[in-house]
């Protein structure tokens, strides 16, 4: 991200008028719809669930409300979703695969051919190697 940029972001932040929805507000509610959705859940049972109101999670949904760190560690649970599910690539910074080892190229190639479960399972593996 340019200092240009990140001067804009910085001061939008900073502001007390609030300019929702915005790409980032819209952007999260779509997952947070697509996760509700994927785990055939009302409004009302996320709602519940995440401890945040149901009129609360409309407005989230159309990226009309912003998420605080707590709701987001709420709603990551209530959804059975990582935290980082939440920032669409367009938030995060995209690796780019001609940048990667030969190793690397592998472990993604493969990934790719795995369901959702079997990369969770490897994810907890690799995130466990690390720690040691």
């Amino acid at each position: 991200m340019s200092r240009g940029k990140m001067v804009d972001l910085l001061e939008l932040l900073m502001s007390d008028k609030p300019n929702l929805p915005n790409k980032f507000t819209i952007a999260l509610g779509e997952l947070v719809r697509k996760a509700r959705t994927d785990a055939n859940i009302s409004q009302k049972d996320l709602a519940w669930n995440a401890h945040i109101n149901q009129a609360a999670i409309s407005l989230i949904e159309t990226g009309k409300r912003s998420v605080s760190a707590e709701e987001l560690v709420y709603l990551s649970n209530a959804l059975n979703k990582p935290i980082p599910y939440f920032f669409s690539m367009g938030m995060l910074h995209p690796i780019d695969e001609n940048s990667l080892s030969i190793l690397e190229q592998e472990l993604v190639q493969n990934a790719r051919q795995l369901n959702e479960t079997d990369l969770k399972k490897i994810i907890a593996q690799i995130k466990a190697i690390n720690n040691l």
